[in-house]
Formats: C-alpha cells, structure tokens, sequence
C-alpha cells in the first residue's frame, strides 16, 4: 500500500530561501535520480523558517530502503549533505497509508 511521508522543518533563521534553492536545483534531482518520489517541497505560508516536504513511496518498507539507499550513499555524504543540515534546527516526519489518487491530488 502506498505511503506517503510528510516532513515539517524548521529552519534557521535567515535560511529558508537558500534552503528550497539548494532543494530545488541539487537535492531534488538526486533524490529523483535515486527513485524517491517528491510530490511537494515548499515553504511553509504561517512563517518565515518552517519548510514542508512529501514524499511517497510504495510501502513503508519501500521507504526504508530508499532511505537508507540515498542517506547512505556517497551522492548525498559527499554532496549537500552539510549545508543542508546546518540550516534545519529541528524536523518531524508523519507516515500515513495513502491511495494513490489521493497522493497525486497533493501535487
């Protein structure tokens, strides 16, 4: 059953913008090159350091190893990995099951 997992970042203050830059134009298109499906990035419209990503994946189990896929490769240690990490101060991940109807629409 598909999955789709949601990720609320706070962020430093004064980084937002440089972090959905650096999101868009180089760690999105990695994560697309690894296979992880990105159905929304943005910041957040109630403040200026919150930063939302979804992701869907086609079972919790699918997600875990396109995780520790990416997470673990030389692409993301060698890459982004510390600039991106050094903007967020704190994230919360939500798992939920959805159709895949119901993923598509959040595009």
């Amino acid at each position: 059953m598909p999955v789709l997992e949601i990720r609320s970042y706070v962020l430093e203050p004064g980084t937002r913008e440089r972090f959905h830059d650096l999101f868009r134009t180089k760690v999105m298109p990695q994560l697309t090159d690894a296979g992880i499906r990105v159905v929304r990035s943005a910041p957040s419209e109630h403040d200026d350091v919150s930063y939302v990503l979804m992701r869907a994946f086609d079972s919790l189990a699918h997600r875990d190893e396109q995780e520790d896929r990416f997470y673990g490769s030389a692409v993301w240690r060698e890459g982004h990995r510390e600039e991106v990490l050094s903007m967020i101060a704190s994230y919360q991940e939500v798992v939920l099951t959805l159709d895949a109807a119901a993923i598509d629409a959040l595009r």
